[in-house]
């Protein structure tokens, strides 16, 4: 699975967790995934340097922002159709062992969909009322910490070998909860798992934060103009995710308990709302889209890449299927 966090503004901070036993595609007739590829850059990718752009458009809301690899990703929905049925496989184990506990009561992340977005849209709305916090992230975010009772920890997590006399499998009912959904599909092809380079996910990570945000010229040149307009403002950025991860308001959307997060404050507002602006004065959100587009563009021209973003829309289906047995059942 993949655990999202988002920083509004900037594109994500992916932690990706994969709580599976060995998976086998042996009978999935999901197809065999190319061999890791090693460090990434363009050349690893088999991408030109600076692809050319197509039209590079004015951007002016989130609806605008479709890449060439989101149909490749699990919609929030459909994230949330696959996290409630491995709840509901995991909480069938742990009745197995402990009769009377309902995993109700014990808080979990929530889980995200993964994005392709180079840069994440910031509400001009939004960020004149809570600057760079995300007012959803307390629907999103159930507790961090499982405050769990010991003997429920040692069945949900695996951490005893047996529980009133029956013995708990490796990896415990949480594991047994996800191969439930993800059972004969390569760890490569779950774009709600794996994160690493070989998976859509990992390659449209390359894309956004190595090849374009530290290395595209013409993103470069686009976030000094951003960066000249914060100045006029008074703020010294240089570029957008050094305004959202300032240290004053960095973890206002860090999946925690309310409590340990920072408060909204004037100054994180005004950053916020001069922000905005600049992106929209510069048109920043329509040069990150149009590279990201030139190298999504590309690596799918690829026959073997589009092979492959192929075989992550098939996994993912398999997946869903699954996820509505189990939850019609």
């Amino acid at each position: 699975m993949v655990v999202k966090w988002r920083l509004p503004g900037f594109g994500s901070i992916l932690a990706s967790v994969v709580i599976a036993s060995a998976v086998s595609a042996c009978s999935s007739g999901i197809p065999s995934v190319p061999a890791v590829r090693g460090p990434a850059g363009a050349g690893q990718l088999g991408l030109k340097a600076e692809p050319p752009l197509g039209r590079v458009p004015v951007v002016n809301g989130s609806a605008a922002l479709h890449l060439p690899l989101d149909p490749y990703f699990l919609s929030p929905s459909q994230i949330v159709t696959i996290e409630a049925a491995e709840r509901k496989a995991e909480q069938a184990c742990i009745h197995r062992y402990l009769p009377g506990v309902a995993l109700g009561t014990y808080g979990r992340p929530v889980l995200q969909g993964a994005s392709s977005q180079p840069l994440e849209y910031l509400d001009p709305v939004q960020a004149a009322r809570y600057g760079y916090h995300d007012p959803t992230i307390d629907k999103e975010i159930s507790e961090v910490s499982l405050e769990m009772g010991s003997q429920v920890l040692a069945v949900d997590a695996g951490r005893a070998a047996v529980v009133n006399g029956l013995r708990v499998p490796p990896g415990g009912c949480r594991a047994v909860g996800v191969d439930t959904v993800i059972k004969g599909i390569p760890a490569s092809l779950l774009s709600s798992g794996s994160a690493n380079q070989d998976t859509i996910a990992g390659t449209a990570r390359i894309i956004d934060q190595e090849l374009i945000t530290q290395n595209d010229s013409r993103v470069i040149s686009a976030n000094r103009k951003w960066s000249s307009c914060m100045a006029g403002f008074g703020y010294d950025y240089a570029n957008p995710w050094t305004a959202v991860n300032a240290k004053q308001w960095f973890l206002a959307n860090v999946p925690a308990p309310k409590a340990q997060r920072p408060p909204i404050t004037a100054a994180e507002v005004r950053a916020a709302a001069a922000d905005v602006t600049c992106r929209s004065r510069v048109d920043l959100y329509g040069m990150y889209w149009a590279v990201a587009a030139a190298y999504q563009n590309e690596w799918l021209a690829n026959g073997q890449n589009h092979a492959l973003a192929q075989a992550q829309e098939r996994a993912d289906q398999l997946m869903l299927t699954r996820a509505d047995t189990i939850l019609g059942g």
